[in-house]
């Protein structure tokens, strides 16, 4: 094997080599994309469910500062 084809040959494994590592980058990338977006899903979901327990606590000390109201009023 002469010392061009040696050197063809590694220029090829690292050609190679770097591809394959390009496509485990995108696999990780693809992967934590997924991740994010149940993540950002499962955050929206809970502050739905804490804006309802917020806005009916809030009704609930409304309807209770008007039934005060209404009683100091008769």
């Amino acid at each position: 094997m002469s010392s061009m084809d040696w050197f063809e040959e590694r220029l090829e494994q690292r050609r190679s080599m770097l591809a394959r590592h390009r496509e485990i980058q995108r696999e990780r990338r693809r992967k934590a994309r997924k991740v994010a977006r149940v993540a950002l899903a499962v955050t929206l979901v809970v502050l739905s469910i804490l804006a309802v327990g917020i806005t009916r606590k809030a009704l609930t000390v409304i309807e209770h500062a008007q039934g005060i109201e209404s009683q100091r009023v008769s």
